[in-house]
């Protein structure tokens, strides 16, 4: 049952269902005990497509549109008038201000089919400024630091993490520097979820 501004950490060993897990939070798969999760005591599945528009997901193979910079972090919402603070807040936050001044024209440049023209960290880092535009009140995130130099990692991370100080953040990882946020860690294990950390 989520609430609150939790933080809460997933980890588990490769095939322990993780992903699956994560898939089933995010409204993506339905389980056969819908009471399986929920918010503020109503199962997440009794309207899946309200539960979704409280969400921002970011995971671990970020999808590039061959389109500018600029709208590949906004996804052009035509509810949402354009936020430019926020804009160039998710920007500095997640550590894109070096690719902003690199590309030929800045945040009009095209990345490229699936963002061939930019890294692997730098499409994870677009990624998490997508999640800080979009501000939402739950942020999921899955093994977000595979592809984050060590150097900037620790800097994007306590970002993330005080941008969303009042929200709840569920993040599937084993990365130390996200572990270290997080008010509960659990283990997925033989189908089940055990608390191993709590901050009270």
């Amino acid at each position: 049952s989520l609430s609150g501004s939790e933080k809460i950490s997933i980890v588990g060993e490769s095939g322990a269902g993780k992903s699956t897990l994560l898939n089933l939070i995010l409204g993506f798969l339905e389980p056969q005990d819908k009471e399986m999760i929920k918010s503020n005591e109503n199962s997440i599945y009794d309207d899946v497509s309200s539960w979704k528009k409280n969400i921002s997901y970011v995971p671990q193979k970020v999808v590039i549109l061959d389109q500018s910079l600029k709208n590949n972090i906004i996804l052009s919402n035509p509810d949402i008038g354009f936020d430019e603070k926020l804009y160039f807040d998710s920007i500095k936050k997640a550590g894109l201000t070096t690719l902003l001044e690199k590309l030929e024209y800045q945040d009009e440049t095209l990345l490229g089919d699936n963002g061939d023209k930019i890294s692997m960290g730098e499409k994870q880092r677009i990624g998490i400024a997508r999640a800080i535009y979009r501000n939402s009140q739950i942020v999921i995130m899955d093994e977000i630091s595979n592809f984050l130099d060590e150097k900037n990692k620790k800097e994007i991370i306590k970002n993330i993490y005080a941008h969303f100080k009042v929200k709840i953040i569920i993040t599937v990882t084993h990365d130390q520097n996200i572990l270290k946020y997080s008010d509960k860690i659990y283990e997925l294990k033989d189908k089940k979820l055990n608390l191993i950390k709590r901050d009270n």
